[in-house]
C-alpha cells in the first residue's frame, strides 16, 4: 500500500495541502490518447478529451469534500493524492472512528449529489431514454459527438459507477473499506479491525471474480463488464495482502487516556527522527537484479524518511490533543516508526 503511493507526480502546495497526482491517472490518460488515436475522426479525440476532463474534475471534487468533512471535523489533510478512482491519501480526523467514518463518506456522497444533478439534467434535456443512457455502464466509453446531452451522460457514469459504486466496496484503497474499518474499531479495537479489514477485501476482490463468471450470461450492457471486473477483483485482493500488519509492527490496543510523561513505549518513536539512512557508496549494479534491488531500497528510504518527517507533527498533536487527536492512519505510522526504531536498535546492539 505504502509502495502504492510512492507512484505520483508532485503538482506543488495548494491552499497548505501537497497535492500529487498518481502515475495510474497518467497511464489511463495516455490510454485514452491512443484509443482516440486508433479511431478515425476528431469526434473520438474530442469524446475521450472530455470524459477524462470530466474524470479528473470529478475525482478533484470527490478530494474536496474530503478535505472539507475533515477541517470541518477538527482536522486536515497535508497532502491528496489523485488517482482514478478517487485519492489515496486519507485526511487526518480526531475524535473517534465514527468522525473517521464520515470523512471517508464524504467524496462518495459529493459523487452521489452529482450523479443525482447529472440525472435530473437528462430528464429535463429529454425523457427516460436518456436515463437509461447514462445507467448503461459502457455507452459512455464509446466514442460519438460531445454534445451537451452526452457530456452529462458522462458525468453520470464517471461519478455513479465509477466513484460511487465502486469506491464503496469494503476494500481499501477504496471509502468503503476505510468506512468499514472505522466501525470495526469502535466495535472490536484496531488490531482486530485492521485484519478484519484485510479479510473483507480479499473476499471482495474473490467475489468481484466470482460475479465476472456470470456476467457474460447476463444481457447488455453488463455482459461486456467481467474483464474490468476481474481486473478490479485481483487488485483489490493482491492490494489486501500489502495492507496486513508486519509481525514486527505489532503491538497491544491504545491505552484510553494515554500520557507521554508516562513513559509508554510510543516516547521510544521520538528517537526515530535520526539522520536518514546513509546512501551506499559502492559502484553501480553488476546486473538487473541488483539495480532492482537498489532502486526497492531508495525507495523505502524516501517512504521512511516522509514517514519519520511526520512523526513530529503526530507527536505534538498527542501531546496537545491526547489519544482522540489521532487518527486511525496516524496510530498505524507510528506503529511502523515504533517498529523501525526498535529494529535498527537491535542491529546496533549486535
Amino acid at each position: 500500500m505504502r509502495d502504492l503511493h510512492s507512484w505520483n507526480l508532485n503538482l506543488g502546495r495548494w491552499c497548505g495541502v501537497h497535492v500529487r497526482v498518481h502515475a495510474l491517472f497518467l497511464l489511463l490518460g495516455v490510454v485514452a490518447l491512443f484509443a482516440a488515436a486508433r479511431l478515425t475522426g476528431q469526434a473520438a479525440m474530442v469524446h475521450y478529451g472530455v470524459l477524462f476532463a470530466v474524470l479528473l474534475a470529478s475525482v478533484v471534487l470527490h478530494e474536496i469534500g474530503h478535505v472539507l468533512a475533515a477541517v470541518r471535523l477538527g482536522g486536515g489533510a497535508g497532502e491528496i493524492i489523485l488517482w482514478p478512482l478517487g485519492g489515496l491519501s486519507r485526511p487526518t480526523v480526531p475524535g473517534g472512528p465514527l468522525r473517521e467514518f464520515a470523512a471517508a463518506l464524504a467524496g462518495p456522497l459529493v459523487n452521489l449529489l452529482l450523479a443525482a444533478a447529472a440525472a435530473a439534467t437528462c430528464l429535463v434535456l429529454d425523457d427516460q431514454h436518456n436515463i437509461r443512457g447514462a445507467l448503461d455502464p459502457i455507452q459512455p466509453l464509446l466514442p460519438g459527438e460531445a454534445t451537451a446531452l452526452g457530456i452529462v451522460q458522462m458525468v453520470f457514469f464517471v461519478n455513479f459507477w465509477v466513484l460511487l459504486a465502486v469506491n464503496l466496496l469494503p476494500a481499501p484503497p477504496m471509502d468503503g473499506g476505510a468506512a468499514l474499518r472505522a466501525l470495526l474499531h469502535r466495535a472490536l479495537g484496531e488490531k482486530r479491525a485492521r485484519v478484519a479489514g484485510v479479510r473483507a477485501a480479499q473476499l471482495t476482490g474473490i467475489a468481484l471474480c466470482v460475479l465476472a463468471w456470470f456476467l457474460p450470461r447476463l444481457e447488455q450492457p453488463f455482459e461486456h463488464l467481467w474483464f474490468p471486473v476481474v481486473l478490479l477483483g485481483v487488485f483489490l485482493f493482491f492490494l489486501a495482502g500489502a495492507e496486513k500488519p508486519r509481525p514486527a509492527a505489532k503491538e497491544p490496543d491504545w491505552p484510553p487516556g494515554y500520557d507521554l510523561s508516562q513513559g509508554d513505549p510510543l516516547a521510544e518513536v521520538v528517537a526515530v527522527e535520526g539522520p536518514p539512512l546513509a546512501v551506499s557508496s559502492a559502484g553501480a549494479p553488476v546486473n538487473l537484479l541488483e539495480a532492482r534491488r537498489d532502486e526497492r531500497r531508495r525507495r523505502q528510504r524516501q517512504i521512511e524518511e516522509e514517514e519519520d518527517r511526520r512523526v513530529d507533527e503526530i507527536l505534538a498533536r498527542l501531546h496537545d490533543q491526547g489519544m482522540d487527536g489521532l487518527s486511525l492512519e496516524d496510530r498505524a505510522l507510528l506503529d511502523r516508526a515504533a517498529a523501525r526504531y526498535r529494529h535498527r536498535q537491535q542491529q546496533h546492539h549486535e
